[in-house]
């Protein structure tokens, strides 16, 4: 596929011809390094894939005579389509032939119009691809290559072609305007799961929880990228630090010495083939360890919080003494905390009681979005309710749990409804 001549010996690229059975970690640099070759070399360059072949020593002279021969035949109809001695049977057939190299010409110069648009589309080729999706690029995008690579065909088949290599690293011919550039980096796939890695470290030092919260609209996301045709660049491309396929390598291959840059480059090209032949399971392999991850790093934010909110706290001993307005807002805080009803915090906003917990509301009484109900114990880190005023808050015989399932704290418990609650500790001590 490639020649020798447009290749430097360092950058030699010439056994891709033979498939990428042969390919080894030299060629892969060398690929690397003619793709951004090439990438540089557009840039500079307005010529069109047609000046490429007209200045080109093995390109023009072929085109020149494949022209040559239209033609030649072009008008050798002309004279048979007009001859006044020909019948008319041989004048409809020259007439038709000439129709025929008509629609042959058009279908040449549309695949020749077709490569400096597709090559304009071809992004960054990603490493579900391997070797064989570079060099089906390269061969493509890179004018002074494809230039000495096309054939033209005529006949039903009419158009240019191109040799280039499948999805398996065979040697095929493929016609221009029929080229498709082999999968790219999933460049808006990779944001999403960075921005949701974001977003789990974030609940993580909110105190939102995982399960209601954070862990649907996780597992719906990357539902959604698994669906998505080019989930193979999110398990093999970077994800920031993260690379699934690296890591995988070492559980599917543990005797495989991944040092060394051979076996390295011979093991990611086998899990590619079972990626590609077993999707499924790898697509929820790869789910469950982005979900795993993901709940590590919520986990250390909400560690890291709690040891800064204990630090906090301890500050708060040594606190210098509040003023008479911070210890009547604080005050009512306690008291309506210690009433049952709504919750008063000290900057405005309202807690109300759902289901056991306190969900916030605006100074206006709009729900904050995006906000779960939180504990006591956060409605009290977010009052900045001191540490060792903290006793005052539901003192005395009526629990926390009990205000906020709504019961009343003022109204003394009946002799049956102690009896249950004795009987309820028993059994969860038991």
């Amino acid at each position: 596929m490639y020649s020798a001549k447009y290749a430097e010996a360092q950058k030699d690229i010439t056994p891709i011809t033979k498939g990428v059975s042969y390919l080894g970690a030299n060629i892969t640099k060398a690929l690397d390094e003619k793709l951004e070759e090439q990438e540089k070399k557009a840039a500079k360059t307005t010529e069109t894939f047609k000046d490429i072949l007209l200045k080109s020593e093995k390109a023009r002279p072929e085109l020149t005579s494949q022209i040559t021969k239209l033609q030649d035949e072009y008008f050798e109809n002309i004279k048979i389509s007009e001859g006044i001695f020909r019948n008319k049977e041989e004048r409809q057939k020259a007439v038709d032939r000439n129709n025929q190299i008509a629609n042959e010409l058009k279908a040449w110069e549309d695949d020749l119009r077709s490569q400096d648009l597709n090559a304009s589309l071809a992004g960054t080729v990603s490493d579900f691809e391997g070797d064989a999706g570079k060099a089906a690029k390269l061969g493509y995008v890179d004018k002074d290559i494809l230039a000495n690579n096309i054939v033209y065909k005529r006949g039903p088949n009419a158009g240019v072609y191109t040799k280039t290599l499948d999805k398996d690293g065979n040697i095929v011919e493929k016609r221009l305007s029929e080229w498709e550039p082999p999968i790219g980096k999933f460049q808006a796939g990779i944001d999403t799961m960075i921005d949701t890695q974001q977003a789990s470290v974030k609940a993580g030092s909110t105190g939102l929880d995982w399960n209601s919260y954070v862990l649907p609209d996780l597992s719906n996301n990357l539902s959604k990228l698994m669906d998505n045709n080019n989930f193979g660049s999110l398990l093999f491309d970077n994800i920031g630090p993260f690379n699934w396929a690296t890591q995988q390598m070492a559980q599917e291959f543990p005797d495989a010495d991944l040092s060394d840059p051979e076996v390295y480059k011979t093991k990611r090209q086998e899990l590619r083939q079972m990626v590609k032949e077993n999707p499924d399971k790898y697509k929820q392999e790869f789910k469950d360890d982005v979900l795993r991850a993901y709940k590590m790093d919520y986990d250390d934010a909400a560690a890291k919080e709690k040891a800064k909110t204990n630090e906090q706290f301890a500050k708060d001993r040594s606190r210098t003494p509040l003023s008479e307005l911070q210890l009547s807002k604080i005050n009512t805080f306690i008291n309506s905390v210690n009433r049952g009803g709504d919750i008063q915090f000290p900057n405005g906003d309202i807690g109300k009681k759902v289901n056991g917990r306190i969900q916030l509301y605006m100074e206006n009484g709009k729900k904050y979005d995006g906000i779960a109900p939180i504990s006591i114990d956060q409605a009290m880190d977010r009052a900045n309710i001191p540490v060792d005023m903290r006793s005052e808050v539901l003192s005395g015989s009526v629990s926390s749990s009990a205000v906020l399932a709504g019961e009343n704290p003022t109204q003394p418990k009946t002799p049956e409804q102690l009896a249950q609650d004795l009987i309820k500790l028993y059994s969860t001590k038991k």
